[in-house]
């Protein structure tokens, strides 16, 4: 898989979790953006899928 698809991927899965209105991913910058509801999805849901992903999520 190339990294955008990696990017893609977990970007769409971040999109599949009710509560998140939009996610941007760039493997590049090590990266993600997301917008969402804080009452309907946590960060640690949010982890959940990007790891599940393959990879580890980090605070900025």
């Amino acid at each position: 898989m190339t990294r955008r698809g990696c990017a893609s991927g977990v970007q769409w899965s971040l999109t599949k979790l009710e509560g998140v209105k939009s996610a941007e991913v760039s493997l590049a910058d090590a990266l993600a953006t997301v917008a969402y509801d804080p009452g309907a999805v946590t960060p640690e849901q949010m982890q959940q899928v990007v790891e599940k992903a393959g990879f580890k999520l980090g605070k900025h």
